[in-house]
């Protein structure tokens, strides 16, 4: 799994997000390590709950792996979704406190597929010092869970320069 996901075990992301928080969410990525097990046809579903509502118009398949019939490896699927997509455009997903309780769960259906891990990192715009990210029952969501994208602009010229093992001329004058 790529280093930068927070592993997870429970196969479900939950918090809380304020709308401070839900304006700075760029992008949520999901990983799965996953092993397929004879010809049976799989597949993964996302489900997203934002206050106990079901946000997607139908269940959300990740893909079929069934192009991994009898392969000994493990396979890594990565997925990313924006916050309009996850919050299933709800007029009312912030109440009068300014929040809401976000839900996500990835599982594997039918048979032929062992999840062996998963993992979530939040891709966030810099954050507030004290922003709140809360999880359910108010606990502290793990930071690492979030991560702040600076967002900045680079020159090609200034990108080109900083490519590990790019080599670069010297002029003599």
């Amino acid at each position: 799994m790529p280093w930068w996901l927070l592993p997870n075990k429970e196969g479900y992301l939950s918090f809380t997000a304020s709308k401070d928080l839900y304006k700075k969410i760029v992008t949520l990525v999901v990983g799965v390590v996953f092993h397929k097990e004879g010809p049976d046809f799989s597949e993964f579903d996302l489900q997203v709950f934002v206050n106990g509502k079901y946000t997607m118009a139908s269940r959300t398949n990740f893909s079929n792996i069934d192009i991994y019939r009898g392969s000994c490896l493990d396979h890594v699927w990565l997925g990313r979704w924006e916050p309009c997509e996850l919050w299933g455009g709800l007029e009312d997903a912030f109440g009068a406190n300014d929040r809401s309780q976000f839900h996500l769960k990835i599982t594997a259906r039918r048979t032929g597929a062992i999840v062996k891990k998963c993992g979530f990192r939040l891709i966030c715009k810099p954050l507030d010092d004290d922003l709140e990210i809360l999880l359910k029952d108010d606990q502290l969501l793990d930071p690492a869970l979030v991560y702040g994208n600076e967002d900045c602009q680079t020159s090609i010229e200034e990108a080109d320069l900083v490519k590990p093992g790019l080599a670069t001329m010297d002029v003599f004058t």
